[in-house]
């Protein structure tokens, strides 16, 4: 088994841009897969190169592309609704019924101080709703910078995993269309106002977990 030089690998990548890529982490799996199969080959690179191309059509590539995409989607679902429904799980369990009787004992305030009340809910959805969208920016500079040619898939998907606090600040907007133009959701029981901010701060919890386990470790 030979080791691969610094300029093998460069001339590995040279060759693979050259083919219909369109994610960063398919083109990163193919890219070690051809540096791997050429140091446990005795061939020559170019010989390698040839083998590996017969396997890895454009075709195959674009299908590559597709069925991660796919994969990933369902993945980071799968991953929102785990982590959601962790809260409600043993030791999760406690902290969330804490939290419960934390606001119960508290609605009466939050429903006084409307202008904390709104600020809470407004930040609830907020700030990972923003920190989803910085990372998105981050790894947009950097594809603008010349730095990569190609997409990020988690980054294209950082929707999904604030979609829960998306969801979270169109609650009121729901509750006018369903019952009354003029209804606030936040100001008709303090119970109401209490459990709002709850599933809030439920929502947040979700959402930054996705973003820092999920979209930031993949974009960095």
């Amino acid at each position: 088994m030979k080791s691969i030089t610094t300029q093998d690998l460069q001339t590995i990548q040279n060759h693979l841009l050259q083919k219909p890529f369109k994610y960063e982490e398919v083109f990163d799996e193919v890219l070690d897969h051809y540096a791997t199969s050429y140091e446990q080959s005795d061939d020559t690179l170019d010989q390698v190169l040839s083998d590996l191309d017969n396997e890895f059509t454009y075709s195959k590539i674009n299908s590559l592309n597709a069925k991660y995409f796919d994969d990933l989607r369902k993945h980071l679902r799968q991953t929102h609704w785990s982590i959601f429904f962790g809260n409600f799980k043993w030791p999760n369990l406690l902290y969330t019924l804490a939290c419960v009787a934390g606001f119960i004992l508290i609605s009466p305030i939050l429903f006084e101080s409307k202008t904390l009340t709104k600020f809470l809910f407004g930040a609830f959805g907020a700030i990972p709703t923003f920190l989803g969208l910085y990372f998105y920016l981050k790894w947009g500079v950097k594809r603008m910078s010349g730095k990569t040619k190609l997409k990020n898939a988690h980054a294209e998907l950082f929707g999904m995993a604030v979609g829960f606090s998306i969801f979270y600040m169109q609650i009121p907007t729901f509750g006018r269309l369903i019952y009354h133009e003029n209804m606030k959701m936040l100001e008709l029981h303090p119970l109401l106002t209490a459990g709002l901010l709850l599933i809030g701060l439920v929502s947040l919890s979700t959402s930054m977990k996705m973003i820092m386990t999920k979209i930031k470790p993949a974009i960095n």
